[in-house]
């Protein structure tokens, strides 16, 4: 099970409160062509996913399927721990939003998704 992931993209951070919102959250063709690096709230690297899946819908006597394209979260093999340098980067963000580094100088790494989590108005 992937904890809450946290999704970078240049200096742009997005922290999501589970891996189907983040998934649901970020277009198909922004995942194809962009450089979104993802981690789970303990540091370790996740890759998108790219599949197809099927949807069975029904309307009155009606059955049938839909194919769609879709991305999911899994964990990177072999698992690689980053989490010293999302810790940078989680303070490198909090800096740009004007938070004091010294605030967070010796948080762990679960203050530093909540401070970026309560920036974004929401909290773990």
């Amino acid at each position: 099970m992937i904890k809450p992931p946290i999704v970078a993209e240049g200096d742009d951070l997005f922290v999501y409160k589970s891996p189907e919102q983040a998934t649901s959250h970020l277009e198909i063709v922004d995942i194809l062509e962009s450089n979104f690096v993802a981690y789970d709230s303990e540091g370790m690297l996740l890759d998108f996913h790219i599949d197809f899946f099927e949807h069975t819908r029904k309307f009155l006597w009606f059955k049938w399927k839909e194919r769609y394209q879709g991305a999911i979260l899994v964990e990177h093999q072999p698992p690689t721990n980053c989490s010293e340098y999302l810790r940078k980067r989680l303070l490198t963000y909090l800096r740009h939003q004007g938070k004091s580094e010294d605030l967070f100088k010796n948080a762990t790494l679960i203050d530093l998704i909540k401070g970026v989590g309560e920036y974004m108005s929401w909290k773990i």
